[in-house]
């Protein structure tokens, strides 16, 4: 379930996977964390397989998303 503090992705032509990753880069994710998915740009990693570094992340949404750059999950 997409929750009441999830950013709308429709302006930037994203939408979110409605189920949670189980962890991020081997470790514990908070409960409520989704992945972006962008029509025209997959991620190279899903979050359990992530090999982006803790500060490999992109702001989007004039700066109220954080999302990994190798897997997309939201990080704000």
């Amino acid at each position: 379930m997409i929750s009441d503090f999830t950013p709308d992705l429709s302006s930037i032509g994203s939408i979110w996977d409605p189920f949670p990753p189980k962890h991020h880069h081997g470790g514990y994710i908070a409960p409520g964390r989704l992945v972006a998915h962008f029509p025209d740009h997959p991620w190279p990693y899903t979050p359990e397989t992530c090999q982006a570094g803790m500060c490999d992340t992109t702001w989007y949404l004039n700066g109220e998303l954080l999302l990994c750059n190798g897997c997309g999950v939201n990080g704000t």
